[in-house]
């Protein structure tokens, strides 16, 4: 299969090496267009007016790779449009750190993964745990290769991409199929001596959905989360229920 990979964490990252290793020894033609640095928490972000540079790195790393100094979605447009990439399938990951619930609107995981959607691709984002070390990247990876046919199947019938987690750190149950759940961080912006401000987020959560079909629920009792989302923002049940 023809695969564009991409990430937020930045082409160097671990996450995203370790899952095109994988899958070009498995035989998928790979080619990887990533941010030359992180970009996490950049969410849909594409350059309207800042230019872009590209660099070749498939020398480095044994598959066509490219840098690009743009956002997620940046790399997904640039493929297409500029380098002619013609991919059956967009992966966005492997993220380091989960992409649960609300966290779905900021990340740059998904987002690329959703612009890969909207070009009308099958599109998948993929996270594992945070602080995940090469040996659970290597076991997220392999997980993706042999679920990848059900869950190229599964991309191909969506208006939107695929958002999975791999909870690597425990011992993994199964697979379940969920809904995202509503969670709030504890958040806040700190000034600093030079009168700008800077934004500190929590790890700890201040309230957290508790509902045993949602994302956040399923990922911390041991299962890989797999969870379809759309493109279409619009409230179809109250935009009905307004023309009634």
């Amino acid at each position: 299969m023809k695969i564009l990979i991409t990430n937020d964490d930045g082409i160097e990252s671990e996450g995203l090496t370790v899952l095109a290793l994988v899958l070009n020894k498995a035989g998928h033609e790979i080619t990887v267009v990533a941010p030359d640095r992180n970009n996490s928490a950049t969410s849909h972000k594409i350059n309207m007016r800042d230019p872009l540079h590209c660099f070749d790195r498939s020398a480095e790393y044994g598959y066509k790779a490219y840098a690009l100094s743009g956002t997620p979605a940046d790399c997904v447009l640039f493929a297409l449009g500029a380098l002619g990439i013609c991919p059956q399938l967009v992966l966005s990951g492997i993220n380091n750190g989960m992409n649960l619930g609300s966290d779905c609107m900021y990340s740059g995981t998904v987002g690329a993964a959703q612009e890969g959607a909207q070009n009308g691709l099958p599109a998948i984002a993929l996270s594992a745990d945070y602080h995940c070390d090469r040996a659970m990247f290597e076991k997220a990876a392999l997980i993706v290769r042999e679920r990848l046919d059900e869950w190229y199947a599964y991309a191909q019938h969506m208006r939107g991409a695929l958002n999975i987690n791999l909870p690597v750190k425990r011992d993994i149950k199964g697979e379940r199929l969920c809904r995202t759940a509503k969670h709030d961080y504890n958040t806040r912006y700190i000034k600093n001596e030079d009168g700008s401000y800077g934004f500190n987020l929590s790890n700890d959560l201040l309230k957290v959905e508790q509902n045993e079909e949602s994302d956040f629920y399923l990922f911390h009792q041991g299962y890989v989360t797999v969870t379809p989302l759309l493109l279409d923002m619009t409230d179809h049940t109250l935009l009905k229920a307004w023309k009634t």
